[in-house]
């Protein structure tokens, strides 16, 4: 067991927020004993009522409960929170942009393939994903290690440096960044129309494993990190709605 404000501290210093920290950080606080952190993609009620019913002290997301996203539903969610006694800390941009623990290295070193340098600002890496030389199988290796519903679109046969960005990774102006350090495919969770247009008319495989799920080892490799440093338990939470969203 350690207190709240160790672990927030911790957490503070890994992530960076006083750099980066904008919406982010320690949101709601609860009780001051912390046995139990969990981490979850989305502050989604299904992943609030699952820390719940693990006696979660501290609730760990990379998205917040925005206006933008989760509209009139926000504060119903803050206020189960609260009522539960939970305490909340959120991790949006300083987990994405992190060297380390960042979505898309952990997405990276998930796949095992060789990160070879960051790009967009350090949003993004290029991999090689090693001895996998075509689509065929890289779309296979994504579909063991990360999503079995990987989608795929096919420009080219050459497979030598792939770029990636996780989440909503696959917008034009990232996916030229990528094309420009040497890229021929991108990996992304999603993309709208003009990503996907983009990636054709550039002659770029794209390949799409779904939001959440190219996130999820950006906050596994958080809370293996609390789980290392500090003496509480830590439990991934998977939330299947969130990932049935593709």
């Amino acid at each position: 067991m350690v207190s709240l404000s160790d672990v927030v501290s911790f957490l503070d210093r890994l992530l960076r927020v006083k750099e980066l920290g904008e919406d982010t950080g320690l949101i709601i606080s609860g009780e001051e004993d912390v046995e139990i952190v969990c981490g979850a993609v989305n502050l989604s009620f299904n992943s609030i009522e699952q820390a719940i019913d693990r006696d979660c002290n501290l609730l760990f997301t990379h998205h917040a409960a925005w206006k933008s996203t989760d509209a009139d539903l926000v504060e119903v969610k803050h206020s189960r929170i609260r009522d539960a006694g939970m305490s909340w800390y959120v991790s949006h941009d300083p987990l994405d942009l992190h060297p380390e623990v960042g979505t898309a290295i952990s997405l990276a070193r998930v796949l095992n393939w060789e990160v070879k340098k960051f790009f967009c600002d350090g949003l993004g890496v290029l991999a090689k994903p090693g001895e996998t030389t075509s689509l065929d199988a890289l779309r296979l290796q994504i579909a063991e290690g990360i999503n079995p519903n990987v989608q795929i679109w096919k420009q080219r046969e050459t497979i030598d440096l792939v770029g990636i960005i996780a989440g909503w990774g696959a917008r034009p102006e990232w996916m030229q960044l990528a094309r420009e350090e040497g890229a021929d495919t991108f990996l992304s969770g999603e993309a709208i129309h003009f990503g996907k247009l983009y990636a054709q008319e550039a002659k770029m495989n794209l390949l799409l494993a779904g939001h959440y799920a190219t996130e999820l080892p950006g906050v596994q490799s958080v809370l293996d990190r609390v789980d290392r440093e500090n003496d509480v338990e830590t439990v991934t939470l998977f939330d299947q709605a969130s990932a049935d969203l593709f």
